[in-house]
Formats: C-alpha cells, structure tokens, sequence
C-alpha cells in the first residue's frame, strides 16, 4: 500500500488533497483546477508562529500582572487547542474519511489517532478551565478621598535606659508604665463634638495605642507596625489618646480636635518630633 503524504484542503473547493510545499504559480488543484490551491497563510505552522509571537510578548510585558501559574494555564491550554484544531483534527478527519472509502469501517490507526486527538482536547479544556479558576484580575485600586486635618502631637520623656518589665492588667494586656498627670499626659475632657482620628506609625519600632477616659484609665485599641496606619476611629473632641512602645513606655500623646466636615485628625508619630523632645 502506497503511503500518502501530508494532505490538507485546497483553499479554493475545500477537497483534501496532497500538499506538496507552498504552491508555485503553475501547481493546480486536481478536483476544482484552482491555481496555487495552497499560500502561505494556509500553512499548518502560520498560527502557531503568531501563537508563540503573542504568547512572548504578552509574558514580557504582562499589562494584567499575572502570575506565572495563570499565564502557564492560559497559554498551554490555548496551544492545546490550536493543536488540536489545526493539526490534529484535520489529520484525524482525513485518516477516518480515508479508512472508510477503502473498507467502509475505521481502522485501529484512525482509532488511536482519535483517541490522542480527544485527549489533547480534554487537556486544553481543563487547562482553560484552571486559568478561569486562579486568574483574579487585575487588582482594583481604591482612592481614598478622606479629608484630614494635621493634629499636633507632645512627646512625653522617659528615661531611655529604663528597662522595667511591662506592666498588664487582669485579661493579660499590656497597660502603660506610667499615669496621667502633669508630667506626663492630660486626662481626657468628659464630652466634646464628635469626631475621628487616624494614626500612622513613622517610628523605627512597634508601637500601642491607647485611648484615655475621664478618669485618666487606658483602653487599649490599636497595635502598628514600622510606617503602618490605622483606620479612623471614633472619638470626641478633648479626648486625650495615648502613645507607648511595644512594653508600655509612653511616647506621645494627642489631643483630638473638630475638624470641618467630614475631615479626620490625622495622628502622625513622627521620629523627629519625639528625638527633638
């Protein structure tokens, strides 16, 4: 039996017929007479050349910013199916649709072809399915439009080499080391104007904050970070809010004011203006 070579549709009638090379302007079709029945852009290998041109390019610049893992799921479950569609599929057609004028049965060949054809459909299916499941999109960024207003903050002075061992009270929290008074920080007023404060830590260690009551007693509310923020607070006008370290030592201390409406007191604890105390 005479072995075939590679055979694709002419370009023109659609027939299945050998492919000898890109056609020169004297090859003709033999089923519709069309002259150069096969070009270069029906070439097996053109989509793939512009599949692997896309594909680094895309991965170079990544303007969705993309892990590795999605663009590997989207990108091998594509080629899979550019595979399976521009090669695999029309090999398998004409290997079944060749078996058939022959015998009118399928042969094992044309089976097992079949089979592989399926597979490697199966694979970029699922593979485009892991895609749609890891890919998150790009991140949506979030404008915040708050107005804020700067409030003054009093460094409170310790001794440096103090090393005493924080103090806590009875759920096990850490309390500062030292009472309101005048040496070291007001007592909040009984009622003021609603308002809101917000605190960012700009010192090279962890720092706690603290809101005092009228009676001069500390509840403890927020714990920062090295240049972390918090959310704004609900507070009053007067209320005295308490600065300390990761122990309890006392670092500032502010006083929230009104602002106009709608604008939150922005609490910086800067590292200048507690050296410079």
């Amino acid at each position: 039996m005479k072995r075939k070579g590679l055979q694709l549709p002419c370009e023109k009638c659609g027939e299945i017929i050998e492919f000898h090379g890109i056609s020169l302007p004297g090859q003709t079709c033999p089923k519709c007479g069309a002259g150069r029945p096969h070009t270069f852009w029906a070439h097996p290998i053109v989509p793939f050349l512009f599949f692997f041109g896309g594909c680094i390019c895309f991965g170079v610049i990544n303007p969705l910013g993309w892990s590795q893992d999605t663009m590997f799921h989207i990108f091998f479950g594509s080629f899979m199916l550019l595979l399976w569609f521009k090669a695999l599929r029309p090999i398998h057609r004409a290997l079944r649709s060749t078996s058939m004028k022959e015998d009118d049965s399928i042969d094992s060949p044309s089976k097992v072809f079949g089979c592989v054809s399926n597979f490697i459909l199966g694979v970029g299916i699922l593979s485009i399915f892991a895609f749609f499941l890891t890919c998150d999109g790009p991140e949506r960024i979030y404008y915040d439009n708050t107005p804020y207003f700067e409030l003054q903050g009093y460094p409170i002075p310790f001794d440096s080499n103090d090393t005493a061992t924080p103090l806590f009270d009875a759920k096990e929290r850490v309390v500062p080391v030292v009472k309101a008074g005048l040496d070291t920080f007001p007592v909040s007023s009984v009622s003021g104007e609603e308002t809101e404060i917000s605190f960012t830590n700009r010192m090279e260690f962890h720092v706690r904050v603290y809101r005092i009551d009228a009676n001069g007693s500390a509840l403890h509310l927020n714990y920062l970070e090295q240049n972390q923020g918090s959310l704004p607070m609900k507070t009053y006008a007067g209320q005295t809010w308490l600065v300390t370290d990761f122990d309890g030592r006392p670092v500032f201390y502010f006083i929230a004011e009104k602002g106009m409406e709608g604008e939150v007191g922005s609490a910086r604890i800067l590292p200048d203006n507690w050296e410079g105390r």
